[in-house]
């Protein structure tokens, strides 16, 4: 999924699959026919709001158009294979990140809205439990994602594969946090820093619940946010 705005055809696409046609949705006060020449056009917003909002609600990983980033207190990380801090414009000891981290929601607790956050130089595409959450093409353009439907309580998983593309002077990392607001008035964060696992290498169901990551080690930290060469531009 790329980082943009999803269109009234692509929401239409996803909620109405192998229909052919874009709905249409007769606004309450009115009798008159619909216009079917075009899925766009003038008072058609009641509708393509309306789509969004059911697309929040029923396809994980929506994107969120116009949502501001939310990434206070993560770090910029990368997989280290000693799990010792990272120079940021030091060579990175590989190209791609393999980079987990575990979380439990209390038994009970109802999530009533969940937002993802994903940064990352060059690239990076992210899971929720095993199920794709979207992707991040450019550090300067941000994944911010609805991936309530995708936890449930218990142990869950975040998981990142970020990946770099080496040339002189670039600079790689990962960033992102999952901010989690319930029904009750509480809230939890999970942020990347340096308690979570990395590795280059991938591994058969390392994005998904049950994968034994004991065995890697801790993700390298980069810095803070506001880091240079990125600091706060996107």
């Amino acid at each position: 999924m790329e980082t943009a705005a999803a269109s009234e055809e692509d929401v239409a696409a996803v909620l109405f699959p192998g229909s052919g046609i874009c709905p249409r949705i007769k606004p309450m006060s009115a009798n008159k026919p619909q216009d079917r020449d075009s899925c766009r056009g003038v008072g058609n917003t009641f509708r393509s709001e309306l789509l969004l909002a059911l697309a929040v609600i029923l396809v994980p990983g929506v994107v969120m158009a116009g949502s501001a980033p939310d990434v206070a207190g993560a770090s910029w990380i990368w997989a280290s294979p000693d799990g010792r801090p990272l120079l940021p414009r030091a060579q990175l000891p590989c190209d791609t990140a393999h980079l987990r981290q575990e979380f439990e929601i209390p038994a009970g607790a109802e999530a009533g809205r969940a937002v993802l956050t994903l940064v990352a130089d060059n690239a990076a595409e992210a899971w929720v439990n095993g199920s794709p959450a979207g992707k991040c093409a450019h550090w300067k353009e941000p994944l911010v994602a609805d991936v309530t439907a995708l936890l449930h309580p218990g142990r869950n998983v975040l998981a990142i594969l970020a990946t770099n593309t080496p040339t002189p002077g670039d600079a790689g990392g990962a960033l992102a946090k999952l901010a989690i607001g319930f029904r009750d008035g509480t809230a939890l964060s999970v942020v990347t820093d340096g308690t979570w696992r990395g590795s280059p290498g991938e591994e058969r169901g390392w994005e998904a619940e049950g994968f034994i990551a004991s065995g890697w080690p801790r993700a390298g930290v980069l810095g803070p946010v506001g880091l240079d060469p990125w600091g706060i531009e996107f």
